[in-house]
């Protein structure tokens, strides 16, 4: 009687465990690590550093949010990243990036089927070979892309003359005396690549006080064998290494003010950012992300 005893006790409890259990939930599983080298001290218990230098580096997706970050350190080496989002009250963790899966040189990450147009805010950790999770990053908000618009046509107003036919050496346009800055123009660049394949956005800013752009073109050099495959916002033709990048007839770039456009394309070897930039002949200040 006594074992029957036993038994029953040990049997609430479980069903008792049970009951809690399903209304407290589980975390999600965190997705698996390389094993731990031989080289990896059992009782290393360094964790990895905060990741840092969040940014979108993408700018095709719909409903997605699209980041990239300055690659994590560890005394051993950085194994995965884990991705958080707000929901709610709490951050949820909502993926993982394990090294060997992505270019540890540009980690990346997509949160996928979000709301367009709508924030939202994230943060990142890191872990290393040895299981060791690093502190969270600073918090990162950003707008889910709603897509590129599709190109529209363009009303022509009677009179207006048809634009020149690119060349390959665009004249340059006159500076106007006194501009108080020693570039007219400034040129971020940010991508993401994937294999032989990558993504590039850039924003051209206006940062004259007193000169638009309109109509402009845009050149620059690749120092390698890229080519553009796909460019969105804009025309362009490619001569080797040189870009010339077209604005739309309507497009005009005060003073102050930006234009984004993005391209995708194919490399071998090494993917090094594009230089060289120049606005309507202009020299411009560039800037890689």
């Amino acid at each position: 009687m006594r074992f029957t005893r036993h038994r029953a006790v040990t049997s609430t409890v479980a069903l008792l465990a049970a009951f809690l259990g399903g209304l407290l939930g589980s975390a999600p599983a965190q997705a698996a690590i390389p094993e731990r080298p031989a080289h990896v001290a059992a009782n290393d218990v360094q964790p990895p550093a905060k990741v840092t230098g969040i940014w979108e580096c993408v700018a095709d997706f719909t409903g997605a949010v699209p980041m990239c970050w300055t690659p994590g350190t560890d005394n051993v080496g950085v194994a995965a990243y884990d991705i958080y989002m707000q929901q709610g009250s709490v951050f949820n963790r909502i993926g993982t990036v394990t090294v060997p899966t992505v270019d540890p040189r540009r980690p990346y990450f997509a949160a996928t089927g979000l709301v367009p147009n709508q924030f939202y805010t994230f943060y990142i950790v890191a872990r290393d070979l040895a299981g060791n999770v690093g502190p969270r990053s600073d918090l990162y908000t950003a707008r889910a892309q709603q897509g590129l618009p599709a190109p529209t046509p363009t009303r022509t107003p009677t009179g207006d003359p048809v634009p020149p036919t690119p060349t390959p050496t665009p004249t340059a346009s006159p500076t106007p005396t006194g501009d108080p800055v020693p570039y007219p123009c400034e040129v971020t660049h940010s991508d993401a690549e994937w294999g032989t394949g990558f993504s590039t956005t850039l924003r051209i800013k206006n940062i004259t006080t007193n000169r638009s752009f309109g109509p402009w073109q845009l050149r620059f050099h690749f120092p390698g064998n890229q080519r553009i495959t796909q460019i969105w916002n804009t025309t362009m033709t490619q001569s080797g290494q040189w870009v010339t990048v077209n604005g739309p007839s309507w497009s005009v770039i005060g003073p102050g003010q930006t234009f984004q456009l993005g391209f995708n394309g194919s490399y071998s070897g090494v993917n090094n950012p594009p230089t060289d930039f120049t606005l309507n002949g202009a020299p411009c200040r560039a800037i890689y992300l």
